[in-house]
């Protein structure tokens, strides 16, 4: 239901996935089963992404430090998922890699400024379509 290959969501931290979920869930919820739909009525340029957090992937790096304390193999792309803006990942793995990205990093009100700056990007005429939120570990 949600597209994403059993070997991503194996290596995914679990903020992260439930990030995709959402957004997927809030596309479905409303209407658009399929993102490439609004591709449809609007060009890629006009369809942006806008969802912060304040901590990013805690549970990647507590695994990160684990492993190699215990000199583990560490997955290539941890670091990665340790970071805040799993916004990429929205735009990535859903998206199509082509929507505008703005990225909010503000502790505690990350979700309060996400869906401020995605008015001010609807309001200013620089996108049409905004997917917006805030999510933490």
């Amino acid at each position: 239901r949600y597209s994403i290959p059993p070997d991503s969501i194996a290596q995914t931290d679990h903020a992260t996935l439930w990030v995709l979920f959402c957004t997927a869930e809030a596309l479905n919820m409303s209407g658009i089963t399929d993102p490439y739909e609004l591709y449809k009525c609007y060009h890629p340029s006009e369809v942006g992404t806008c969802v912060g957090s304040g901590m990013g992937g805690a549970e990647s790096l507590t695994q990160m430090f684990k492993d190699r304390h215990k000199e583990k193999d560490i997955q290539n792309d941890i670091l990665q998922e340790t970071f805040i803006h799993t916004t990429g990942c929205i735009n990535l793995l859903l998206m199509s890699s082509s929507s505008l990205v703005k990225i909010p990093v503000g502790a505690c009100v990350t979700a309060l400024q996400s869906l401020e700056i995605a008015s001010d990007t609807l309001l200013s005429g620089k996108a049409k379509v905004m997917i917006t939120g805030g999510f933490d570990d």
